[in-house]
């Protein structure tokens, strides 16, 4: 009679906060009341832009701010990807008494990855698109203009803070305003975009690089390195804890 060796069950290892999109081998930033932060160089002067940053998160007990630029001498000039306590999106611009928000009505406090993008086209056209939605948009007028400052984990005004309370990866600033088509080119169906297909993807609706402020894929270990500007030198400062979590998508 032969040995009946038993076979050991294959044990999956369960993804961060039950999501459903698996992390396919990078890197993110777990924000644990820490940022990322530069004032040292000129980021970008006025309209056009978009900021986008991918976000996962459950708590949404008070605001948030996932990512952020400003002027760094005026506390009150600002453009914001925020998370409000219905755990809905918003890209906000803020110029001294004069505030204004474009709003995305899906709770997103999911524990999940979205992406979020905010665009500000003109004084009187920015938007909010969440992962492949139809974008949200805000007509008010509001022209803050002169950034020199960007955050990550938190709003880029050195007076004030919302600390974002969940995970970040594959944030990136550009001078242009990206389409709507672009943007679903860099959700990629909630795989995400490293930098190398930025650099290299022949696609029609990859908005490439040369309009590319900056791109940071949170991919290296914290807090050395994770801040670092994977486009070119405009690497990010770690203030308070940060350290490092499972990505949305394989980095480079």
């Amino acid at each position: 009679m032969g040995v009946v060796i038993p076979v050991r069950p294959h044990l999956r290892r369960l993804p961060h906060f039950g999501s459903s999109r698996r992390s396919q081998g990078g890197n993110a930033a777990a924000m644990a009341g820490g940022k990322l932060c530069d004032e040292d160089a000129v980021f970008i002067g006025n309209y056009p832009m978009t900021l986008c940053c991918w976000v996962r998160f459950t708590d949404k007990s008070t605001a948030q701010t996932v990512m952020a630029i400003s002027d760094s001498g005026v506390s009150t000039i600002e453009f914001r990807l925020d998370i409000t306590t219905s755990g809905h999106a918003q890209f906000t611009r803020e110029n001294g008494a004069t505030e204004s928000s474009a709003t995305n009505t899906t709770d997103l406090s999911d524990g999940n990855w979205h992406l979020l993008c905010g665009v500000g086209t003109s004084i009187t056209s920015v938007s909010i698109q969440v992962d492949d939605q139809t974008p949200d948009s805000d007509t008010t007028s509001v022209a803050p203009t002169d950034f020199d400052r960007v955050c990550i984990g938190d709003a880029a005004s050195v007076l004030f803070a919302q600390d974002y309370k969940g995970d970040a990866d594959q944030a990136a600033l550009f001078d242009i305003a990206l389409t709507t088509a672009q943007k679903t080119w860099l959700y990629n169906s909630g795989s995400g975009r490293t930098y190398s297909e930025l650099v290299s993807s022949g696609d029609a609706d990859n908005p490439g690089t040369a309009n590319l402020v900056g791109f940071w894929s949170l991919n290296e270990d914290a807090p050395a390195g994770i801040g670092d500007d994977d486009s070119g030198t405009k690497d990010l400062t770690v203030t308070g804890t940060v350290t490092t979590t499972d990505g949305v998508t394989a980095d480079d």
